[in-house]
């Protein structure tokens, strides 16, 4: 293998089954050596072979409309300053489409059950500038910690905030704001709500626990659902109940993360004894979170020995691989 040879190899990551589950959408990564940056595409596997379903350099984040018949993703145009975009792909036949512009770009979509909306991950500027010129020149006042991430830039200036899209007018509205950031959104099977993990209390920066909270799909004021722990995901089952990956601590802990449920009082039942992570870190997909299946029983991955597996974790809590 000589270095010339890195443009030959294809990574895949994220795959996403279509709703009947006879077709999964990926991406694909590959190296431009001649432009030195990683090219990102969408494919699709139908069963048989797969090939490339997009053409742009930098789409990624493929995920199917419940009905099957559109893909969204996000796509990144080939300038510097270019933002990830929500892109619409009709499955029946077509070209991809940018269906809305956001200045600071897009970085997860999750579908309404019913198809008619998206919710999008977007973050805004909480310095006070309005003008991206001032900005540029203003000194940086740097309060906390964490201010810059790899990849991402600086983010002291900048919060993740969740917001939802109309697919049939394309407009989009802002769900949650304020000083703290929330992680990508659940939705419940109505509809009407909305689940996700926050730190957002005053220690955030020096005790970095968060909390689940639930708020309505139309907007309003949150409610956090646990105490503050360490809360990884959070999200609803097939009868609408809340559920959750992690526990309450005062601080950061090695202990294995349970998957519990959580009820309406904030009462959290452990569904899970296992002394294994669930959820480890690995590349996204369709199993990078819980998944439920219609009964009730859950997917979800778990390390051991540095291996991974995926369980099932019944109704009654009990296991299986």
């Amino acid at each position: 293998m000589q270095p010339t040879d890195l443009d030959k190899y294809r990574v895949p990551s994220d795959a996403h089954l279509s709703p009947d589950g006879s077709r999964a959408a990926f991406v694909v990564a590959t190296m431009d050596l001649e432009k030195d940056e990683y090219v990102r595409q969408i494919w699709l596997w139908d069963g048989t072979e797969s090939r490339a379903l997009t053409s742009g350099r930098a789409d990624t984040s493929p995920r199917w409309s419940p009905d099957g018949a559109t893909l969204a993703f996000l796509r990144k145009g080939p300038g510097d300053d270019d933002k990830p975009q929500v892109a619409f792909l009709p499955m029946s036949g077509g070209e991809a489409e940018v269906v809305a512009e956001v200045d600071n770009g897009v970085s997860s979509i999750a579908w309404s059950p019913d198809g008619t909306r998206i919710a999008l991950s977007i973050s805004e500027f909480v310095d006070g500038i309005e003008d991206d010129e001032e900005r540029s020149r203003a000194p940086r006042r740097i309060a906390h910690p964490s201010f810059r991430f790899d990849n991402l830039g600086w983010l002291y200036n900048t919060r993740s905030h969740i917001h939802i899209l109309d697919v049939a007018t394309r407009e989009i509205a802002q769900v949650t704001e304020g000083e703290y950031s929330e992680s990508p959104a659940s939705w419940s099977p109505d509809g009407m709500s909305l689940a996700y993990t926050s730190a957002a209390h005053e220690d955030a920066w020096t005790k970095p626990r968060n909390q689940v909270f639930v708020v309505s799909s139309e907007g309003g004021e949150p409610e956090a659902k646990t105490p503050l722990g360490q809360w990884n995901w959070a999200g609803f089952g097939p009868d609408g109940a809340l559920y959750a990956v992690g526990q309450e601590c005062e601080s950061f802990t090695l202990a294995p993360d349970p998957f519990v449920r959580v009820g309406d009082k904030g009462d959290i039942t452990v569904m899970t004894d296992l002394d294994r992570n669930l959820m480890p870190g690995h590349p996204p997909g369709i199993l990078a979170k819980p998944r439920f299946l219609a009964d009730g029983t859950v997917t979800c991955v778990m390390e051991d020995r540095g291996a991974q597996t995926v369980i099932t974790i019944a109704p009654d809590g009990s296991t299986g691989v």
